[in-house]
């Protein structure tokens, strides 16, 4: 295992130290034994071993795996969990493609029983892709900052890449969560103060006109609790789709703290 150790000072310049392992697993999986198709499932995860409070260290574990894999597999080791993912995948990718193979053999006979000369050409395939990527982005406080990344293949054009991030707090193990950070109201003002970064970030955009003018999903542009603290503000962070169209990929927006304190809880202490 890789180890990883994370240092947090807080305020009284007391230091935690914060250990995480890298876990690994893959698998390439065939619906048959003549190993023409497959699926190819590879997991690759960094999972906090090492918090100030063990019974904090638990919460976030289990959150951490219900978060990747599901609810079912949160009461299960990081590599009993990845394993238990991986075998429910394959038992799934089988099954969903054990009456297209059956189709698929049929349609072989009739292209064997067409001239030589014929244009008609019958083809599958059931190549499919899951990765998974999990990490530790920053501790900031006592937040402590993960993203989930995943790719997707199951045929078509192309595959669908997502990201989520999850905050937790290192004290309690609770999993942060907009409306628990910003006071009542905060809503409209966030939304604002989306747009108008998206604006200033990108350089295809000059104004509010010219966000209203693109492509860009503006409706959408909302707080989405999609987000990720680090140490001079929180980035949002919006997948495919959700606030443009496939070809802009992803967007993330970045609000900075001096931006953000004014909205913030009363209590609530990020920076």
């Amino acid at each position: 295992f890789l180890m990883l150790l994370l240092v947090l000072w807080t305020g009284c310049q007391k230091q935690t130290e914060i250990e995480t392992h890298q876990f690994s697993a893959a698998e390439t999986i065939y619906p048959t034994d003549e190993k023409t198709d497959s699926m190819v499932v590879e997991i690759d995860m960094e999972i906090p071993t090492v918090l100030p409070v063990d019974s904090v260290l638990l919460s976030v574990r289990q959150n951490i795996l219900e978060q990747v894999f599901g609810k079912r597999f949160s009461a299960l080791s990081p590599d009993e969990a990845m394993w238990a993912y991986i075998r429910m995948n394959q038992d799934e990718y089988r099954q969903m493609n054990r009456e297209q193979l059956e189709v698929r053999e049929e349609d072989e006979e009739k292209q064997s029983e067409l001239s030589d000369d014929s244009e008609e050409e019958i083809d599958y395939t059931f190549c499919e892709e899951n990765y998974i990527s999990a990490r530790v982005m920053e501790v900031v406080g006592n937040v402590l900052a993960y993203s989930v990344e995943q790719y997707v293949y199951m045929g078509g054009a192309h595959g669908i890449g997502t990201r989520f991030f999850y905050n937790y707090d290192i004290t309690t193990g609770t999993l942060l969560r907009e409306e628990s950070l910003f006071a009542e109201g905060y809503r409209d003002k966030l939304t604002h103060l989306l747009r108008h970064n998206l604006v200033m970030q990108t350089e295809s955009l000059h104004s509010d006109a010219d966000l209203a003018n693109s492509d860009y999903f503006q409706e959408n542009i909302v707080p989405n609790n999609n987000f990720c603290i680090q140490s001079g503000g929180i980035s949002w962070h919006f997948n495919p789709y959700d606030i443009a169209p496939y070809a802009y990929g992803d967007t993330d927006i970045f609000v900075s703290s001096e931006e953000l304190k004014p909205l913030l809880r009363e209590g609530v202490t990020l920076w």
